[in-house]
């Protein structure tokens, strides 16, 4: 699979290049469906696509990460109902989505989402997104997780762009921002441009929308 990008380098006033992508043919290779295998999930690590296996499986070939992950764990006899719950249970990821349909679509609570997967035979995980639980059965296929969305926060740092003090700088105002350590926060793109990507450890999602929505209301 070949995915086609325009770069621009320009001088970033210190005498060094900045490369900039200014076009690609497809925003976010993670939207192809298949790019990754069954039973894993596309993603993002330094500004590349990259395929992890989702929880109780492993890569059937680590050296060739696209072509999907197996089930690391027996398979006990489901025999449905509460007895099958205590032979399982739920690991949780945020900001998942997969693009293909549930068996299985109620309002309840998360609560109840979990319960609910864990005594039906069918279910290998489920969704769980505005009050709805989304049951769907294995192999599961065309997963995406969103670190971050296409939306971004504009921050004005008084600090040089170099030696990397305006990174610094602008760590320590979201640290400020969040209430969180300085120590839960690292760049995970873009340490050389205006355009970078914040990771934040330790702290729902929900979490950092009412933080900035709330910071936002101050100007």
């Amino acid at each position: 699979m070949v995915f086609l990008r325009l770069y621009s380098h320009s001088d970033n006033g210190n005498g060094e290049l900045e490369c900039t992508s200014v076009w690609a043919a497809l925003k976010n290779p993670c939207q192809v469906n298949s790019f990754c295998g069954f039973n894993s999930y596309c993603t993002f690590d330094a500004d590349q696509p990259v395929c992890r296996c989702l929880p109780g499986s492993e890569f059937i070939d680590p050296n060739q990460t696209t072509l999907g992950c197996r089930r690391n764990y027996s398979e006990a006899r489901c025999k449905g109902g509460k007895e099958n719950a205590h032979h399982y249970n739920i690991t949780t990821l945020e900001n998942i989505e997969a693009a293909y349909h549930p068996y299985f679509q109620e309002s309840m609570s998360i609560e109840e989402c979990s319960k609910s997967c864990l005594e039906d035979c069918n279910c290998g995980a489920a969704l769980f997104s505005k009050n709805t639980c989304n049951k769907l059965k294995l192999p599961l296929r065309y997963v995406i997780r969103k670190d971050f969305s296409d939306e971004a926060l504009g921050v004005q740092i008084d600090a040089p762009a170099k030696d990397g003090e305006a990174n610094a700088a602008l760590l320590d105002y979201i640290s400020s921002v969040l209430g969180v350590k300085r120590r839960q926060l690292s760049i995970g793109a873009g340490t050389k441009s205006r355009d970078k990507v914040v990771i934040v450890e330790e702290v729902t999602l929900q979490g950092v929308f009412d933080a900035l929505d709330k910071v936002s209301k101050c100007y």
